[in-house]
């Protein structure tokens, strides 16, 4: 993915992701240092104890569910899955370190871990004490309420894995604020039965979702995804890059995105074959979206022929969305006329009062039109240089 600084910015502050593996640890407060610890006070004390108390069982109610569904399911328990679960203890450790060990697992990550459906459904079920994918889910024990963040890469989950994770998400007692599948293969099918679970009335907490690197997903998974997604509030972040998503699906996603609903804030279509038509199309629909600040749409397929498309269709966004930040339009061909002409609208987008700070693009176009598209951080530089070439009277001066 390109540097676009919102993007990561916004990104980070999301979902924080822990090594592969692991669950994220909460630091442990240290003294400064020369400093003497401070004794703690006994009220603070006591609730520390039963936080710490709830969460160990916690996690041993996770683990018991997750033997008890996989002897029911009669499938071998995965040694990644019952290490995340497992309570951690030594002799040698201080109070510190264990603490550490065992703080609070609000986060699974497995990368490159061939879960497959059966095992998706046996965590699913652990999380959620209920028996789902049935016709009628059957309650076997309390749920797992601390689980936050969850992010599968290259697990093979196919379309009924996305399904257990969308009946998850629509379960009364689901915590979950990111929902990461990379490399999936979910299929479009899996995307229906997500966006079942987005839609008004389903999930209410899920702020992110990425999908990256799924060309299974395709325009079919978009269009029924979209569908979900023009009722949801929730979501701030959308992330399909390289997903076989074309123009086909873009007037579907931009209208769902422009809805009065939807409040998502950075989207990312890196990598996907848009072209000039699929930028049009999209844009059609953001330019009505009061929410979107962040927009990927780096290696889109744009050509030199089609680039005016897109950049006319950029700037209509630019004018009637004042809000947008970030865009990136890096390793997309355009043509002299079309930079000049984005070039001019980002001056007047600017002066008209947008907060665009970044606009990436190639460094394959003459250096002159390159610094005119540059906009840095500090944008005094950039305001000088381009004032009088775009700006023809004293009132337009920035």
């Amino acid at each position: 993915m390109t540097d676009v600084w919102f993007l990561h910015a916004g990104a980070e502050s999301q979902t924080p992701t822990p090594p592969p593996g692991k669950a994220r640890r909460k630091a442990s407060p240290r003294a400064k240092k020369g400093s003497a610890k401070k004794p703690k006070k006994q009220g603070n004390s006591s609730k520390d104890s039963k936080e710490q108390g709830f969460e160990v069982m916690q996690r041993k109610l996770l683990m018991k569910n997750y033997l008890f569904v996989c002897a029911k399911l009669k499938t071998e328990p995965l040694p990644e899955i019952i290490d995340m679960m497992s309570l951690h203890e030594n002799v040698q450790w201080t109070a510190e370190q264990r603490e550490e060990a065992n703080s609070t697992l609000d986060t699974f990550v497995f990368n490159g871990v061939e879960l497959g459906p059966c095992q998706v459904r046996a965590l699913v079920c652990s999380l959620s004490g209920q028996w789902i994918c049935t016709s009628q889910p059957l309650h076997f024990s309390e749920p797992y309420t601390l689980l936050k963040h969850l992010a599968l890469k290259r697990a093979h989950i196919l379309a009924s894995g996305a399904a257990s994770i969308a009946s998850l998400l629509k379960h009364k007692t689901c915590t979950l604020t990111s929902l990461r599948l990379y490399s999936c293969a979910i299929t479009a099918n899996g995307c229906c039965s997500l966006a079942a679970a987005l839609q008004y009335g389903g999930n209410k907490l899920i702020q992110e979702l990425r999908l990256d690197g799924d060309e299974t997903i395709g325009d079919r998974g978009l269009v029924a995804l979209s569908a979900g997604l023009a009722s949801n509030k929730t979501l701030r972040v959308l992330s399909l890059s390289s997903c076989g998503v074309t123009a086909a699906s873009m007037l579907n996603l931009g209208n769902a995105l422009g809805g009065a609903f939807n409040k998502i804030k950075i989207l990312n279509l890196e990598c996907n074959n848009l072209r000039g038509l699929g930028i049009q199309r999209l844009m059609q629909g953001l330019v009505k979206s009061k929410s979107i600040t962040v927009l990927n749409l780096a290696s889109a397929s744009v050509s030199e022929t089609d680039s005016s498309i897109a950049i006319t269709a950029i700037s209509s966004l630019l004018q009637h969305t004042k809000q947008i930040e970030a865009i990136d339009f890096n390793i997309n061909k355009i043509s002299d006329d079309a930079a000049d002409s984005l070039a001019h609208n980002l001056v007047k987008a600017v002066h008209e009062g947008s907060s665009i700070k970044e606009f990436i693009v190639s460094t394959d176009m003459p250096s002159d039109l390159f610094l005119d598209l540059s906009l840095h951080l500090d944008m005094k530089a950039w305001k000088k240089r381009v004032a009088s070439r775009y700006l023809t009277s004293k009132s337009d001066i920035i």
